[in-house]
C-alpha cells in the first residue's frame, strides 16, 4: 500500500475495486485540513507583521473555513465514509483555493543596485598609514596601496576608489 505524507500525516493511495476507503482515510484528510487552516492563519499574521493589509473579507473567509473543518465528523471503524463527507471536503478545498487567490503574495524583485563610483587622487604628504572608514553601504579599494616601504613625498600619488551602493 502506497502512502503519501502531508504535514507528516499519512494518506493512503487507494485503487478502484481493490481498496476500501477506511475511516482513517477521511479522518487524516480532516487533520491535514486543520493544519492548512493553521498555516493560512500564520500567513495572515506574517503578512500583517510585514505591514501588508489582509482584507476583513479574507479573514472572515478563513474563519468560515476553520468552522467548516472543525465541524467535520470523525468517522469510526465500521462506519461508512459517505458522499456527504467527501463533498464537504471538496467544498472546503474550493474555499481554500478562493482564499489563496485573494491573499497578497510577497514578491521579491531583484534589481541591480546602481553604483556610484568616485576616484580620489591624493598628492599631498601622507603619513605612513592611511585609515579609510566606510559604512556597510560603501566599499573602497586602494589601487596604489601604502605600505611602510613606500616613500612618502609631496609628489606621492595614491588613488583610492570608493563605491557607494
Amino acid at each position: 500500500m502506497t502512502k503519501v505524507y502531508i504535514y507528516g500525516i499519512p494518506l493512503r493511495i487507494v485503487h478502484d475495486f481493490v481498496d476500501k476507503i477506511l475511516p482513517e482515510d477521511f479522518n487524516n484528510k480532516v487533520e491535514i485540513l486543520k493544519k492548512i487552516v493553521q498555516e493560512l492563519e500564520n500567513k495572515v499574521s506574517e503578512l500583517e507583521a510585514q505591514g501588508l493589509t489582509v482584507s476583513t473579507e479574507v479573514k472572515a473567509k478563513i474563519q468560515d473555513i476553520k468552522s467548516k473543518v472543525y465541524a467535520l465528523p470523525t468517522v469510526k471503524y465500521g462506519e461508512y465514509v459517505m458522499a456527504e463527507h467527501h463533498n464537504k471536503i471538496v467544498d472546503i478545498l474550493k474555499d481554500i483555493a478562493d482564499v489563496l487567490e485573494q491573499i497578497p503574495v510577497e514578491k521579491v524583485v531583484e534589481k541591480p543596485v546602481p553604483e556610484c563610483k568616485a576616484k580620489f587622487e591624493i598628492t599631498t604628504p601622507l603619513p605612513n598609514r592611511a585609515i579609510l572608514t566606510t559604512t556597510s553601504k560603501a566599499s573602497y579599494s586602494v589601487e596604489s596601496p601604502l605600505s611602510n616601504r613606500t616613500e612618502i613625498t609631496p609628489k606621492t600619488r595614491v588613488i583610492v576608489s570608493v563605491s557607494v551602493y
